[in-house]
C-alpha cells in the first residue's frame, strides 16, 4: 500500500525508507562474532584440515556490531529522517508535526527490532580452516589456525 503513495505522503515513506534502510545497513556492516563457541570440535581436531562444519546456533543478539546505537537509539533515525525529508516540506511546517511523527516510527521501529533480534538464530555458518602442528604419529590432533567459513547463504533461518 505504501508503495502507492504520492504527493507529501511519498516524500515522508521515502524519507523513513532511507533512514531505515541506512541504520539496517550500518548495524549490519558492523556486526562481528566476539570469540564464541562456534566450533567447539575445532580445539582439537584429528587431521591436517577440518571440513567445513556447522557452528553451533547462537541468538544473533550475541554477535555484537559497533553500528547497533544506529538502529535502536531511535534519535539516530529520528535525526536522519528529518534530515531526509524535502526542505520544503519542512518549511511549511513550523511546529516541526514532521518530527513527531519521525520520532514515533523511528521508536516503535528500534523497539520492534531489539525484539527481532533475540528471536534470529545465526546457524549453519559453515566453518572450516588448517591444522598446521597437525604430525601425525607424534601430534594426531590439534587446532584450526586461521579458519574460515563458505560464504553462503542462509545463515538466519529462523
Amino acid at each position: 500500500m505504501c508503495a502507492s503513495f504520492t504527493g507529501n505522503k511519498a516524500k515522508h515513506r521515502d524519507a523513513v525508507a532511507k533512514s531505515v534502510s541506512t541504520a539496517f545497513k550500518n548495524w549490519q556492516g558492523q556486526v562481528t562474532v566476539p570469540g564464541l563457541p562456534w566450533y567447539p570440535a575445532f580445539a582439537a581436531f584429528p587431521g591436517p584440515q577440518a571440513p567445513p562444519m556447522p557452528n553451533v546456533p547462537m541468538p544473533l543478539i550475541a554477535c555484537v556490531s559497533s553500528k547497533m546505537t544506529d538502529i535502536v537509539m531511535p534519535d539516530t533515525m529520528t535525526k536522519e529522517m528529518d534530515d531526509a525529508l524535502d526542505g520544503d516540506l519542512k518549511k511549511k511546517d513550523p511546529e516541526k508535526h514532521y518530527h513527531a511523527l519521525h520520532d514515533a516510527i523511528a521508536t516503535v521501529l528500534s523497539l520492534a527490532f531489539l525484539m527481532w533480534l533475540p528471536s534470529q538464530q545465526v546457524m549453519l555458518v559453515m566453518g572450516k580452516g588448517p591444522i598446521p602442528t597437525f604430525a601425525p604419529p607424534f601430534v594426531p590432533v590439534g587446532p584450526v589456525v586461521g579458519g574460515d567459513n563458505l560464504a553462503i547463504p542462509g545463515h538466519l533461518m529462523s
